[in-house]
């Protein structure tokens, strides 16, 4: 996979001053986060991700975190991306099909609307079939609800807006499933608030592949 962004010195020097530097990043750090910025043609400096590092009993933990909007931008520069994910939640009473196999949901809201189930999302390609894919909503919610996994029960943005946070996680979970951005994770996933270079817990959360570990 070719690069598909480079940055200049001057670039390079922001990203590191504003973004690794503050959280006690190293240069090994650094330069990974930027090459893998460039591969992917994320830039820290719209938003797309942002370097994270947080220290554990075993040792600092670097982390890069995806934003949804970073993984549709880089979705949306693959030569057969045909538009974003058709994506909604799921709740009780609800009346829904889904057909995996054939890339198809048939979705109706039900007069009314019970708990979350899950959600869907559905993306087209100019030479694949499409792909839809379901999330179930208790399994993210139970392994990402500050709720219930922080240590003094602090609620985060899976508790303030389910809805929202499970659609997200279709949504990226389709686009890595139709394109290859299989080492990028987001947000949404992690269970993390918008503020991610904020102080939160972060006990219980395993490290995710693109992570650096330095015991």
């Amino acid at each position: 996979m070719s690069k598909s962004l480079t940055f200049t010195n001057e670039q390079k020097s922001l990203i590191w001053s504003q973004f690794v530097q503050p959280v006690n990043g190293t240069e090994s750090e650094a330069k990974h986060f930027i090459e893998v910025c460039e591969e992917f043609g994320l830039n820290p400096l719209l938003g797309d991700i942002v370097f994270q590092r947080y220290e554990t009993k075993n040792g600092p933990i670097a982390q890069f975190i995806t934003k949804r909007d970073g993984l549709l931008r880089v979705a949306a520069r693959q030569p057969d991306y045909v538009g974003p994910p058709n994506a909604n939640v799921v709740k009780e009473g609800d009346h829904f099909e889904f057909l995996p196999s054939e890339g198809t949901v048939n979705h109706k809201f039900g007069t009314k609307r019970g708990k979350i189930l899950g959600a869907y999302a559905i993306l087209k390609h100019a030479k694949h079939n499409p792909v839809a894919v379901f999330v179930d909503f208790e399994e993210y919610f139970q392994a990402n609800s500050g709720k219930l996994n922080s240590r003094y029960g602090n609620a985060n943005i899976w508790d303030k807006m389910p809805s929202a946070m499970i659609i997200k996680v279709a949504e990226a979970f389709v686009l890595k499933r139709q394109f290859p951005l299989g080492i990028l994770y987001t947000q949404e996933e992690l269970g993390l608030d918008d503020d991610l270079n904020s102080d939160h817990d972060q006990e219980g959360q395993a490290p995710i592949p693109n992570t650096i570990s330095k015991n």
